[in-house]
């Protein structure tokens, strides 16, 4: 609960911060485009014994980069959208901490609750991964919760009777009654709070994996032109791959 409160509360400051720091942002990012911009124009200066082709090409790609670099967005406008953005961002974190986070906490608070008195948690749910994941650990958790549960009014005042006599039939009772709350309690909160977890996974498992193919893309496009700027024909471009190639294999 404090952590999903935090997170309100830094979305409704960002509303400042963000912007602030936005800009600042994008003053350095523009900085450092300026920066390689001047550094490869100084590069293209000094080979003058590129083929006209190539030249060419680097002219036109140098071109758009200019043309790209006017239609770029005001730096107000992107500091005043990162605003926008985090007060914007309040509800799904909040309907996250409100269905997911609050739900998992207490589901796992009241599963680790009879270790505190020496009683094992004697099953392993597993990891939730995904939504199939989520549904699998929600059914473990249920059932192995109420078996648990209700075995523990049983086998917890056996157990203490065994070991203190008399005595110990209502410390034993106190455990049993006890941990068929707690085990019962965690089993019927992981129905709602492990799928609600493994549906959050996988929409970030998702959204993810289609940013890292983005940026392997943007790699590879900076990689070919960057050699291009080099002015690398064909056999010295194989040359290197070899030798990165032997490098990796040897690691």
């Amino acid at each position: 609960m404090l952590s999903t409160a935090l997170d309100m509360t830094a979305c409704i400051t960002g509303m400042a911060t963000r912007p602030a720091a936005e800009y600042r942002e994008e003053k350095r990012r523009r900085a450092r485009a300026e920066e390689l911009d001047r550094f490869v124009q100084t590069r293209r200066q000094a080979r003058v014994d590129v083929s006209s082709d190539k030249a060419s090409i680097r002219t036109a790609r140098s071109s758009q980069h200019r043309r790209d670099a006017t239609k770029l967005p005001s730096i107000g406008g992107k500091a005043a959208a990162a605003g926008a953005l985090s007060i914007g961002s309040m509800a799904p974190r909040a309907l996250k901490g409100m269905t997911v986070d609050i739900l998992l906490a207490i589901a796992e608070g009241l599963r680790s609750l009879p270790a505190h008195y020496g009683d094992d948690v004697k099953h392993d749910h597993g990891q939730v991964t995904d939504i199939g994941s989520g549904f699998a650990v929600a059914g473990k958790s249920f059932a192995w919760g109420f078996m648990d549960g209700v075995s523990d009014l049983a086998v917890q005042p056996y157990r203490d009777v065994k070991q203190s006599g008399a005595k110990g039939l209502a410390t034993g009772l106190g455990k049993g009654v006890v941990g068929l709350a707690a085990k019962s309690g965690a089993g019927m909160f992981g129905l709602l709070a492990y799928p609600a977890s493994g549906i959050a996974k996988s929409l970030r498992s998702a959204t993810h994996t289609q940013s890292r193919k983005s940026v392997e893309a943007a790699r590879r496009d900076e990689g070919d032109w960057l050699l291009q700027c080099a002015g690398m024909d064909k056999d010295q471009l194989a040359s290197t791959v070899e030798r990165f190639d032997g490098l990796s294999g040897s690691v």
